[in-house]
């Protein structure tokens, strides 16, 4: 169990990441910003690559639902990844 001031690493899976051109509205919610820095489009899925501010990359994972979309997100876009805390899961090692 961590303590206050362990170090801790959060694990997310893809498909639990929202990604957007904007912040989310909710000031309670889980995220960071970044930068699209690939992109793969697999069928009914796209999977994007996101460096964050600090370094760091995240993938996020997106259903491909519709055929046409208002506005899609591009490369080098920079974009506002959120995430649900129940989506979290807290590694200690």
């Amino acid at each position: 169990m961590a303590k206050p001031g362990d170090a801790v690493w959060v694990a997310l899976r893809p498909e639990k990441v929202r990604i957007a051109p904007e912040p989310p509205p909710s000031q309670g919610e889980n995220c960071t910003a970044g930068q699209v820095t690939d992109i793969g489009y697999l069928g009914d899925l796209s999977i994007y690559k996101v460096r964050l501010d600090n370094g760091a990359v995240m993938k996020v994972a997106v259903a491909n639902v519709t055929r046409l979309v208002e506005r899609p997100i591009a490369w080098d876009e920079r974009v506002w990844l959120s995430w649900a805390a129940e989506a979290a899961m807290v590694l200690t090692r």
